[in-house]
């Protein structure tokens, strides 16, 4: 694609230009301030209606002191050739006026473009098909016209996916085919990727490190779990040996149960004492079910109106919050339509005084010599006076209007009444649930008072308890020779004493080979986790290689494109000693070295730009002009199969000059 031809109007502050490129390289000559920036704006800016860089609120309109001028089409055409044959683009920004009620004059409602393909008018979808045909997309072109965007403005990511488009990625497989040590990695990977199946054994190996490091713990606190004194003795002959004590024990009782069997009537009189008092626990029993039976009734009522009361509380709480919530919207309700009524006042005023207002004669003079200002120049300011009272008045008229839809939706008559109704009803409804929480509060003391009547007297005050307890008592104070069991007792104590000493030391052998056991698996699990943690250290390491082999079988599958320009793909992580992807441009020096294409001088990171552009136009297949600003700091700049234009600041070239080359 070379440009043939470009005329400008009204665009960018150049009134009107034209430019014979004939599809050769150029030069376009001018002093700081121009336009030669512009010219890069104008070709973008047709091809896909933004500046050359993407500025924000890009415009083409011409903008002075006095502001955009205005009723003038901003249009930029260009003939173009494409595959050796020349078409005509054409686009153009312009403004859109419309009357309005209650205006004479048109005001300003907006803008639009129009486009053009050989004089033919077309559709905006139909003027960016054609492009889109061509290139794929806005980034293709910046990345075939502006020879620094893809090594300094492009996300590396993207730079790097651009680079193995065009040169082919190489598969995980084919690498791996390539060394010994890797051919395992292939084996180890599974269906994941290389960058998968690290992620996976990064984590397994976290997981296996936190576990190495809490078994010395582990087996620390196992160890100080063992007893500090431990039996002589074997645990079988402990085990014998407390056998033999529970035997004793076992005899002992049986003899001093036996001894007290001797005495009959101290026995007998101990069951009559059982007896009675299971008695007097039967009459309690029966006593309470009569008390039950007489309060259940009343408790009920109880029950169940304060159930009654709970729903009735909650319904008053709701009902209250919803009130409280009504009576807040009311008066903001009030508060808002105050407020809008105020400013309506306000924009009112305003209005009859922007209305009021007339061009005054007195100013149609000229500002240096007070001679007055010819007819046309008077005619201009009273347009312009008009013009922009209208707009006043246009503005106030909608922002009236802004605030009686406004009012409309937020604080009108309607929705006032709306909720003030609302807060009557809510009002009722309250008044209603307290009603009925009194009447509810009266009843439950009512049953209340019936549940305390209906209460029986103490069961200790009736003449059944107090006949049981009196033959208890009588038989209590019956006195019998009590036999005499202290040897016994005495025998008995020592025997347990024995008895739990040797339990006790038993059940220390026991914590001992327990502790034990558990050391010694905590130690085939450190054993085990080790093997684990060297296996995920080689998975790594053969992770890393891959990525170095990868590295080294891709930087020199990408460089074999490029004559001079060379790209790093990956660099160390000084951090954990891995491998990460990079899109890095490397420039080379006069000294044969390579330096990052940010710190070149300007004249190789021209060239590196152009050397690149050339690999890109090639792969997409389509060539745009490059265009290259600050030009004139570079004295040599490698030949292109593209066109190249210059832009160079001369300072002796007020206005833009073209020189083809």
């Amino acid at each position: 694609m070379k440009l043939i031809r470009m005329k400008l109007e009204n665009f960018k502050g150049i009134k009107k230009a034209e430019f014979n490129f004939g599809g050769y390289d150029a030069n376009i000559y001018g002093a700081n301030g121009t336009g030669k920036t512009t010219v890069f704006d104008a070709f973008t800016w047709l091809l896909f209606g933004k500046a050359s860089e993407e500025r924000a609120n890009f415009s083409p309109k011409t903008i002075t002191a006095e502001g955009a001028a205005h009723n003038l089409d901003h249009s930029v055409e260009c003939d173009i050739e494409i595959d050796g044959n020349v078409t005509t683009f054409k686009r153009s920004f312009h403004e859109v006026y419309k009357k309005t009620r209650g205006n004479a004059e048109a005001v300003l409602s907006g803008h639009t473009t129009d486009y053009w393909i050989n004089g033919v008018p077309k559709k905006e979808k139909e003027y960016q098909k054609f492009w889109q045909e061509i290139f794929d997309s806005d980034e293709e072109v910046k990345l075939l016209t502006m020879p620094a965007y893809f090594a300094e403005q492009l996300h590396w990511e993207k730079r790097r996916a651009i680079l193995l488009e065009i040169c082919g990625n190489i598969s995980d497989l084919a690498i791996m085919e390539t060394d010994t040590e890797l051919r395992e990695l292939s084996l180890l990977v599974g269906n994941n990727s290389v960058d998968e199946y690290k992620k996976i054994v990064k984590a397994q190996k976290a997981t296996v490190n936190k576990r190495l490091e809490l078994i010395p713990a582990r087996i620390d606190e196992a160890t100080k779990a063992i007893p500090d004194k431990l039996p002589t003795d074997s645990k079988e002959i402990m085990e014998q040996r407390a056998a033999d004590l529970r035997k004793a024990i076992s005899e002992a009782e049986e003899e001093r149960a036996s001894i007290i069997a001797g005495n009959d009537k101290a026995a007998h009189t101990r069951t009559e004492i059982a007896e009675q008092s299971a008695a007097l626990s039967e009459a309690r029993a029966r006593y309470s079910e009569r008390q039950r039976e007489a309060t259940d009734a009343a408790l009920e009522k109880v029950q169940e109106i304060r159930k009654k009361l709970a729903v009735e509380e909650n319904e008053l709480l709701q009902n209250t919050r919803t009130l409280e919530q009504s009576r807040q919207r009311i008066a903001d309700i009030e508060k808002k339509r105050e407020q809008i009524m105020a400013s309506h006042r306000e924009k009112q005023a305003e209005y009859a005084e922007v209305e009021q207002e007339q061009f005054d004669e007195t100013s149609a003079v000229c500002d240096k010599c007070g001679q007055a200002l010819p007819e046309s120049k008077v005619l201009d300011l009273k347009s312009l006076f008009n013009e922009r009272k209208s707009n006043r008045l246009t503005a106030l008229t909608e922002a009236m209007n802004a605030l009686i839809e406004e009012g409309k939706a937020k604080a009108s008559k309607t929705l006032l009444a709306e909720e003030q109704q609302r807060a009557a009803n809510l009002e009722a409804v309250v008044a209603k649930n307290k009603e009925m929480i009194a009447k509810l509060n009266s009843s439950l003391d009512e049953y209340q008072r019936e549940v305390e009547a209906s209460k029986l007297p103490p069961f200790e005050t009736t003449d059944e308890y107090k006949q049981i307890s009196a033959a208890i008592e009588e038989l209590k104070s019956r006195e019998y020779e009590t036999p005499r069991t202290d040897s016994v007792d005495a025998l008995i104590s020592d025997l347990r004493t024995a008895e739990a000493t040797i339990s006790a030391s038993i059940a220390a052998l026991e914590t001992e080979a327990v502790q034990k056991a558990r050391i010694a698996e905590l130690e085939q699990e450190e054993k085990s986790l080790g093997a684990q943690y060297e296996e995920a250290e080689h998975a790594l390491y053969l992770c890393d290689k891959f990525t170095r082999v990868k590295s080294a079988l891709l930087n020199d599958k990408i460089n074999e494109h490029f004559k001079t320009v060379k790209f790093q793909l990956f660099k160390q992580n000084i951090t954990n000693d891995g491998i990460d992807d990079i899109c890095d441009v490397l420039v080379p020096t006069s000294a044969g070295a390579f330096v990052p294409f940010s710190d070149a001088n300007k004249a190789a990171r021209l060239n590196a730009g152009i050397e690149i552009i050339g690999v890109l136009g090639e792969y997409y297949g389509v060539e745009l002009p490059i265009f290259v600003d600050n030009a004139e700091s570079v004295t040599h700049i490698i030949p292109t199969k593209g066109q190249l234009i210059r832009l160079v600041v001369s300072e002796s070239d007020s206005e833009l000059r073209l020189e083809t080359l």
